[in-house]
């Protein structure tokens, strides 16, 4: 019987994911073709498992050259292509349906069907960032069509034009998780790839796109910011690239606070795509990150409006983002609320977010913690087993981790003891919290797990064993710095002036779990002796976004006492006046700390107008520091 279709692939060292992928499509094809570039683990042997093509290829920073050879030996009617980080969900699809179709179409005209990827971003376990792209992955094996282009390769045909359309048909990838990126070392491989190709392609504006793409994946945003803008300058909505430059675009120029620019291309995709949740998200999100909290609110609602309008009639309602419809705007409305004060608002918000996305542990850590400071626990419990019922040992363990992290007693001590009863083994950097938060002995042991750095450092702090930071899973040196200087003022000893400068945010993450540990001698001696101003304010907002509005207050007075409160702080205690309705000591706040605001003043100080005096006087003061903004109409 003739092939219908055939599998073709370029691997290299995917023994992890390979499995994954082929498993996933293996009652789809008929034919499975592997190009191997030089794989050193056990990428073949796992292939040749599923299938006798298996072929060495010398790589030659070519991928349309690997491409093109994996076609080479392709029988099928038509050829799918996938990389080893890719799968498909037969569950999503009937694999059956898709195979009478393709068998139905003309196999002599140069065809391709464009396929739906759902792109896995972040830590691979926190499903906040889910990004569509789209591919050409499915078409006919005609000996006119190849690729080109030796990196993003393109297909193109030798003879005539290529017709592309869509078909119902989404992989899932995740080779934009952290650890998978950093594992292959991908960018610094793709930039020398298009390093090589820089002379021929200065004006083409999908070469200056690909690149932002790998300069932002590498951490570099001011070069990728950079490309961006090369890229649209001589792109246009026609290009198939288009709407994800202008993701990127706008997405890097928010990152990097340029807000009037983000401002101008929110704009513009308004206008190109109204009916689209996209630019309505990122125009909340930047909205909120100027303090227009109402404004914002009204630009999320809209977007789950568009999103459940759409869904009636059975419309995709977003553009590269599926999350702004839904997840993104109801977690940012329930940030809107906590900053209101409307907690209960905050908590029902956050709970509709996560029943769509019960892998945001942002988000459900961030529930817990307020859960624990307004509700009873047993309504905390109800609440958080009916997320992630509790039959299913993973989810104790999930949530047994947020509650060492929150440190309520109660909920450590219930979930510690499904844990028991279910016979389950802690990873090591939980034993570690465990044993701190319930302050019991601790033995250090040389493993090959990671401890985050602050748990790494309590441990090193509190047993007197500097040999703790080896685990620590970053920073290693600031960590053993902070140490030792910790150690030296525990024994008397004169710490070296500003030695700690620039690593405040670490010393401001250990202080706010000492203080939920209850280790009050040490907390008090590092605060007294070691934290500078700006640890003490770091503290105050880890205090206050945590839900501990009474340690917040508490610790706000001091500072602000001491006349050491920043400007972040006289900006919460002026919100916190504005929501006690008393103007008066939100002027002596917002006057306080006018000549450095923070950026979001001009949203609080314009929602709040009439019942701010002087607003007027305070804007003008405000626009001295950010003249860039005076042209924004919202």
């Amino acid at each position: 019987m003739e092939n219908l279709i055939s599998l073709c692939m370029i691997v290299k060292n995917e023994e992890k994911l390979i499995s994954r992928c082929l498993e996933s499509v293996k009652k789809l094809v008929d034919e499975i073709i592997i190009i191997d570039t030089g794989s050193i683990d056990k990428t073949k042997s796992i292939a040749r498992q599923y299938t006798n093509h298996v072929y060495d290829y010398k790589w030659n920073d070519d991928f349309a050259a690997a491409r093109n050879e994996s076609l080479r030996h392709a029988t099928g009617k038509w050829i799918l292509i996938l990389d080893a980080d890719e799968y498909i969900k037969e569950s999503e699809h009937d694999f059956e349906k898709l195979r009478q179709y393709l068998n139905s179409q003309n196999p002599n005209q140069p065809c391709c069907y464009i396929l739906k990827i759902l792109n896995l971003t972040g830590n691979g376990y926190d499903e906040t960032n889910i990004i569509e792209s789209s591919g050409a992955r499915l078409f006919n094996n005609n000996v006119n069509i190849h690729y080109s282009q030796p990196i993003h390769e393109q297909l193109t045909v030798a003879n005539g034009t290529i017709e592309f359309k869509n078909i119902l048909l989404t992989l899932h990838h995740s080779g934009y998780i952290h650890e998978i990126v950093n594992q292959k070392n991908k960018s610094h491989r793709n930039m020398e790839i298009l390093k090589t190709m820089e002379t021929g392609n200065k004006d083409n504006p999908y070469y200056h796109f690909i690149l932002g793409n790998e300069y932002s994946n590498s951490g570099e945003s001011d070069l990728a910011l950079q490309s961006y803008h090369l890229s649209y300058e001589k792109s246009s909505p026609r290009d198939t690239w288009f709407f994800h430059l202008m993701d990127r675009l706008i997405t890097t120029e928010l990152e990097k606070a340029k807000y009037s620019d983000a401002f101008e291309h929110i704009q513009t995709g308004k206008k190109l795509k109204p009916q689209f949740v996209d630019y309505y998200c990122f125009s909340g999100i930047l909205l909120d990150s100027l303090g227009f909290l109402k404004a914002a609110a009204n630009e999320f609602k809209k977007c789950i409006e568009l999103a459940e309008e759409a869904n009636k009639k059975n419309h995709p309602y977003w553009i590269v983002q599926p999350t702004f419809g839904n997840v993104v705007p109801l977690e940012m409305l329930g940030e809107i609320s906590r900053k209101k004060g409307n907690i209960s608002i905050a908590i029902m918000y956050w709970i509709k977010a996560l029943v769509l996305q019960p892998k945001n542990f942002r988000i459900s850590q961030t529930l817990i913690d307020h859960l624990v400071g307004t509700e009873s626990i047993e309504t905390t419990k109800d609440i958080l087993n009916k997320l992630y019922p509790r039959d299913h040992a993973i989810n104790n363990v999930l949530l047994y981790k947020m509650a060492l992290n929150t440190a309520d007693d109660k909920l450590v001590h219930i979930y510690k003891r499904e844990i028991d009863n279910a016979g389950i083994k802690l990873k090591y950097e939980d034993r570690i919290q465990t044993a701190l938060f319930l302050k019991k002995p601790i033995v250090f042991e040389e493993c090959q797990e990671k401890v985050p750095s602050h748990i790494a450092v309590m441990a090193a702090i509190l047993t007197g064993q500097s040999e703790w930071i080896r685990l620590a899973s970053d920073n290693k040196e600031t960590c053993l710095l902070l140490v030792e200087q910790i150690q030296k003022t525990f024994s008397n000893q004169t710490i070296e002036s500003n030695v700690l400068a620039n690593h405040e945010q670490l010393l401001s993450k250990v202080l706010f779990f000492m203080w939920k540990y209850n280790y009050r001698e040490e907390y008090f001696l590092i605060v007294n002796e070691v934290a500078n101003e700006k640890t003490l304010n770091m503290l105050l907002q880890l205090f206050y976004r945590s839900g501990k509005l009474e340690d917040t207050l508490d610790l706000a007075t001091i500072l602000l006492e001491s006349n050491i409160l920043d400007a972040e702080g006289h900006k919460l205690m002026a919100q916190w006046s504005i929501i006690a309705k008393d103007p008066n000591q939100a002027n002596m706040f917002i006057m306080a700390s006018i000549n450095e605001p923070p950026i979001d003043y001009l949203g609080l100080i314009t929602e709040n107008s009439d019942d701010i005096a002087n607003s007027k006087e305070m804007l003008e003061l405000y626009y001295c520091v950010y003249p860039e903004l005076l042209h924004l109409s919202f």
